[in-house]
């Protein structure tokens, strides 16, 4: 139907709207994805929400002892002989921020606390007991530092470490090479330095090899960098939107980009297919009316898809995960707008000027007649083979698929970062020589009045703390009980009177604990803490050493609490809390989001493919090859006994939501044949010649497009890079046999047409 002209002026108004809008938000885009990249926080401590019982105790502990923000510094010949220690702290100590607020509350080392125990009439040898695994080595000669940011300079964790080791560079001669830095406080630094890293280093290369496969794929030059134009404005723009709602960057956002822009490449190498289907033998500006008519819809489909596959990962209770899923979705939502209506309109100007090569050769006429050929073989060997191929793939799926209930994963800090970066070295290096490094806390809650003197407060923390040092699991602790004196033990009165003395003078240092954060006053409560030290680069089960400290702890309390309630007293509370809840929770949070999303993802997607190809029996059945990837990747993973982590959980429903993409452009020509009156064969062999190599391409470029991020060292991004591209792979061979095979199998009588029903049958090749 031909437009009337106000129509017409209507459509041209709009579009020169829209376009202006875009160059004028350019500015804008450039400067937040420029002020992105300067606001990266990475806390595992702070991935799960604050309704969470484990987040809210770890935050209760927080309001009274801190929080657990930590640098373990050390270097080889960081001896209790060497001066260099001392020097070192008394640095750290002057260090000030801008506003003039000191960066740490706390530097102690390990000389200074066996000089403050030794104090209390300790012998050096008990002392140095005291404080092994802690504050000195187990060869009883190596220590270090043990230094607590304050809240504010703990906000920019990578400039707190750098800050760190220029001060010492510059104080004590020691280069950032021969530090050995561990703790909470270093864990964030190095998730903010490589994630940014990862994002500087490959997001660059991962334009190059889009631009490469896109000339390819396409062959010609002008368009392909046009495409590319609009991808990479998508891709700025994802960053621009977490600058200006106040967002910050972490481990999972540093895909956002790269994703947004290779899905933009994805939706532009089948919008260039309709237009460059359209443009041989017709005027350019019909050739865009009319690409804009024929790919409007499935170019829509699939953006809104993968958007609801995208969106499914904001069920998640991990806020990386979640913030992921929701801007992902935003921005490939807003970034399709302008490829669907302004990149065909930019072909055809490029096209006036710069032609598209027809094939017109005889060269040229060989190879596409070989091509429909070989789709018409294609089609007949899927319309012959079609049960096998249904029942092997069925067969091969649920055998896959069970796999999944073996499926485990992983939080800890060997799955973050590769086995050959300084902070994995660091780690082996600190635990070998020192000590454990992950905090996890134990915190014994007495009434204020409770008719236990701090002395016997003392003496059951000490009980408690050495019944969890029974346990292999627990390398290391210390708390108030660390800093006891050592009684007489005598019989006489002389000797009891020097003990009663003795513990009288200990109590009236009862705030030099609280300035330690040992003791902690609460709301009407007195908090004794006990700091346990569980070795980071293990294979410890965290379920399995969590039940061990509560029944150890239980035990100690309940013989305690039994007294006390045979007198009226109140007893005494215990909340264990810290580094290991919180990521054993998040541990299973991980898993249970990878299930949660992708059946989000699949009812979201399910109906909307019901709507699409308006049959309920069409919807599910067009969703069989798209779980297909998903239950077979993960479920071998499963199988092979391998983890799944933070970059791994958000590709399942991510590659479910791109898969449906070629599902939705085989789905639209397939539907088109049977409308005009073909066959299902004829269907299929129609749909293979008019989207499988765009279907193809985008694939190409999706999965290579993330494999520059395989070679980063911050594994979160290498899993994600290596099973979306395994996923898409998988995927296309979905919607390539699998799907065909459904069609003219099962599903032959779900995709009919009423158009097709008045039409004389042709004759299937």
């Amino acid at each position: 139907m031909t437009k009337s002209p106000a129509t017409h002026i209507h459509i041209v108004s709009n579009l020169t709207a829209l376009a202006s809008l875009v160059v004028l938000s350019i500015p804008f885009v450039l400067w937040g994805a420029a002020g992105a990249l300067t606001r990266f926080s990475n806390d595992v401590r702070q991935w799960l929400p604050q309704g969470f019982e484990e987040a809210r105790q770890y935050r209760w502990f927080s309001d009274h002892f801190g929080a657990d923000e930590m640098v373990v510094v050390s270097w080889p010949g960081c001896t209790l002989r060497d001066p260099r220690v001392e020097q070192a702290a008394e640095a750290l100590r002057k260090r000030r921020m801008p506003s003039g607020e000191p960066e740490y509350a706390r530097v102690v080392t390990g000389p200074g606390m066996l000089d403050q125990i030794m104090a209390l009439g300790v012998k050096p040898e008990a002392a140095l007991e005291r404080c092994r695994g802690i504050f000195v080595g187990l060869d009883g000669h190596q220590t270090c530092l043990l230094a607590f940011p304050t809240s504010s300079a703990a906000g920019n964790r990578t400039q707190l470490v750098a800050g760190l080791q220029e001060t010492l560079e510059s104080e004590i001669g020691l280069s950032p090479e021969e530090l050995h830095l561990g703790g909470p406080t270093i864990d964030g630094a190095a998730i903010d330095s490589e994630s940014k890293r990862s994002l500087q280093q490959y997001l660059g290369w991962t334009v190059i090899v889009v631009m490469g496969l896109t000339w390819l794929r396409i062959r010609h030059g002008i368009a392909a960098l046009t495409l590319l134009a609009f991808a990479a404005y998508n891709g700025l723009l994802s960053m621009s939107l977490v600058y200006w709602t106040g967002a910050f960057m972490n481990l999972t956002m540093i895909m956002l980009p790269t994703l947004t822009f290779i899905l933009s490449v994805s939706a532009g190498v089948h919008m260039t297919n309709y237009f460059s289907k359209r443009v041989v033998g017709c005027v350019p500006e019909l050739a865009v009316d009319l690409a804009i008519r024929d790919g409007a819809r499935p170019v829509f489909l699939s953006a809104l898809t993968t958007a609801l596959g995208l969106l499914s990962l904001g069920s998640s209770q991990i806020l990386p995960i979640r913030w992921f899923g929701l801007y992902s979705a935003v921005s490939l939502m807003v970034g399709i707008i302008p490829i669907i209506l302004l990149l065909p309109h930019a072909l055809g100007w490029v096209v006036r000027r710069w032609p598209l090569a027809v094939p017109n050769s005889d060269a040229d006429r060989r190879w596409s007649n070989r091509r429909e050929r070989r789709m018409t073989t294609m089609a007949i060997l899927i319309k012959r083979w079609h049960w096998a191929i249904s029942t092997v793939g069925l067969i091969v799926v649920v055998t896959l698929a069970w796999g999944i209930s073996k499926l485990g994963a992983s939080v800890k800090i060997q799955d973050r970062f590769a086995s050959t970066t300084k902070i994995i070295g660091d780690y082996r290096w600190l635990e070998a020589e020192l000590g454990p490094l992950v905090p996890m806390e134990v915190v014994l809650e007495f009434a204020r009045d409770h008719p236990l003197p701090s002395w016997q407060r003392m003496l059951l923390t000490m009980a408690v703390e050495r019944a969890l040092q029974t346990s292999d699991l627990i390398n290391a602790s210390y708390s108030a009980a660390t800093f006891r004196p050592i009684l007489t033990g005598g019989s006489g009165s002389v000797a009891r009177a020097a003990d009663q003395l003795t513990r009288e003078t200990w109590e009236s240092q009862l705030p030099q604990l609280k300035a330690a954060r040992l003791v902690a006053d609460g709301d009407d409560t007195e908090l004794w803490r006990i700091s346990l030290r569980i070795a980071a680069l293990n294979d410890i089960d965290y379920g399995e050493l969590l039940d061990i400290i509560d029944r150890k702890v239980d035990e100690q309390l309940s013989l305690v609490n039994e007294r006390l309630q045979e007198n009226s007293q109140p007893t005494v509370r215990a909340i264990i809390t810290g580094g290991v809840p919180m990521m054993y929770k998040a541990q299973h949070q991980v898993l249970n989001d990878l299930i949660v999303s992708f059946g989000t993802a699949f009812l979201l997607i399910s109906v909307t493919m019901m709507i699409v190809v308006r049959s309920i029996g069409g919807g599910l059945l067009s969703m069989i090859p798209n779980v297909f990837p998903p239950l077979t990747v993960f479920g071998a993973m499963g199988w092979l006994g391998m983890k799944i982590e933070i970059g791994s959980v958000m590709t399942a429903s991510v590659a479910l939501g791109i898969a449906v993409d070629d599902t939705i452009h085989f789905l639209t020509w397939y539907q088109r044949s049977l409308d005009e009156g073909a066959t299902p064969v004829s269907g299929i062999r129609q749909a293979y010649l008019q989207c499988a190599k765009s279907m193809w391409d985008s694939t190409l470029i999706c999965s290579l497009g993330v494999a520059p991020f395989m070679l980063s060292v911050f594994m979160p991004t290498v899993r994600f890079a290596r099973l979306m591209a395994l996923l898409l792979f998988v995927a296309l061979v979905g919607d390539l046999l699998v799907l065909p095979a459904l069609l003219v199998g099962p599903g032959r009588r779900l995709f009919s047409s009423a158009k097709r029903e008045k039409m004389p049958a042709r004759v299937s090749p």
